[in-house]
């Protein structure tokens, strides 16, 4: 969990709702945590704790950049071949 550091009961956390194609699966919008308490109670602080959290994760360009992408809610979603480039992304940034 990148908040507690638990290693058990990890959860997907998608700051910008996995609803959102344009950003579900984007590694900048996704973070490990642990269900409980994490993740649970980062849901309810999105506007608080856990975007204050997610400005100094990314810094100012990139979060304004995840959150423009967000926004673009017509995007397609990824092909198969961008889902496996964002996962290698992903598997890079750990």
């Amino acid at each position: 969990c990148v908040r507690c550091g638990k290693t058990t009961n990890l959860t997907c956390s998608h700051f910008f709702t996995r609803n959102a194609r344009s950003t579900r699966y984007c590694p900048d919008n996704c973070d490990t945590l642990c269900w409980m308490p994490c993740h649970r109670d980062w849901e309810r602080k999105k506007k608080g704790e856990y975007l204050d959290w997610k400005k100094k994760q990314l810094g100012e360009e990139r979060f304004q950049a995840l959150r423009a992408r967000y926004y673009r809610l017509r995007e397609r979603p990824p092909t198969e071949a961008e889902k496996v480039k964002l996962l290698d992304q992903w598997k890079q940034k750990k």
